[in-house]
């Protein structure tokens, strides 16, 4: 049904889709392009209008530059748990930096 209330989850999702997309200082045609879907798409998934299925997560992940797991973390949870994350990013977290797992 269109007008049927996003649930609390999608919606977590969505906005942590968002958070990790600005936290890479990515723009919405970047991930779109990275994935090879439209930015409307992109859009449309950090809004809740459309879910990412499960078999896309993998790829998202890869155009974020983060895990699965990461994607799938409640909003503000912290920085992304990745190798490539950037060290002019981590005073942003402040004192959360210390969750970050790599080499």
């Amino acid at each position: 049904m269109p007008n049927e209330p996003k649930r609390p989850i999608d919606m977590r999702m969505a906005h942590r889709i968002a958070e990790l997309r600005q936290f890479r200082g990515l723009r919405q045609i970047d991930v779109a392009n990275r994935m090879h879907v439209t930015k409307a798409t992109v859009c449309n998934w950090e809004h809740g209008r459309i879910g990412i299925g499960t078999a896309r997560l993998p790829q998202l992940a890869e155009a974020l530059e983060c895990t699965v797991a990461d994607v799938i973390a409640l909003p503000g949870s912290g920085p992304p748990r990745c190798r490539r994350i950037q060290p002019e990013c981590l005073p942003h977290f402040g004192r959360h930096v210390l969750t970050i797992e790599g080499e």
